[in-house]
């Protein structure tokens, strides 16, 4: 028969908990969220560690000239790497976190899709049109205090080369400014219907000037 105690906060008798959970080192984010799971039980520096993980979601970093991932391409793909990483530089003995990459894929392993989070520039452009072919391919080093900025590009593994894939296959493409395709589309579109209605308005007006020249008397 099971061992009950009483529980002064519960106002009734409640078992004990068997000797077999003393030892059950296992963990989960249910565990640390209701306290299941203590230092006292398995140690602070494992929790500390673990909790970091299951938290944060980011728990591994790749240096910024590393972030074209080399022959680890292949496990991003396959989701056999961590997908979320903090991306630094060195200075001297110094770590800085200098943005934030997420990696995905898709379902049939044609790309990698990299996205960016972080105050770096680009190395040809301080600023940069946000709508015209203002791709590029490096970072500066540089950045810019009291902003953020996001970034994108795609590694092509086996893309459908029908859809406009403008970058040969084993390669990565040039990276973009913006949230994703769509908003980058749409400001596109935005931009390019601004520009009609300005050439439109331009052209009116040197109609206009021209019709007055034309009945001005002499």
């Amino acid at each position: 028969m099971p061992t009950f105690r009483a529980d002064d906060k519960l106002g009734t008798l409640v078992p004990l908990m068997k000797t077999d959970d003393y030892s059950d080192k296992s963990v989960t984010k249910e565990k640390l969220a209701d306290g299941a799971v203590t230092a006292d039980k398995i140690g602070k520096d494992i929790v500390d560690g673990i909790a970091e993980k299951v938290y944060s979601g980011t728990y591994d970093e790749i240096e910024l000239k590393d972030i074209d991932l080399g022959k680890d391409i292949v496990k991003y793909l396959t989701d056999k790497k961590v997908m979320r990483l903090k991306v630094i530089e060195k200075s001297c003995t110094v770590k800085f976190v200098v943005g934030s990459l997420e990696i995905v894929s898709d379902p049939m392993g044609h790309q990698l899709t990299q996205i960016l989070k972080t105050s770096l520039i680009p190395e040809t452009t301080v600023g940069g049109h946000p709508f015209g072919d203002d791709d590029f391919e490096k970072f500066s080093g540089s950045h810019v205090d009291g902003k953020i900025y996001t970034y994108y590009r795609f590694y092509n593994y086996n893309m459908d080369e029908n859809v406009g894939v403008e970058f040969p296959r084993s390669s990565w493409s040039k990276w973009k400014r913006g949230t994703d395709s769509w908003t980058r589309e749409y400001l596109d579109t935005l931009h390019n219907a601004i520009e009609g209605m300005s050439e439109a308005i331009e052209f009116v007006e040197s109609a206009k000037n021209t019709n007055k020249e034309l009945v001005s008397p002499e």
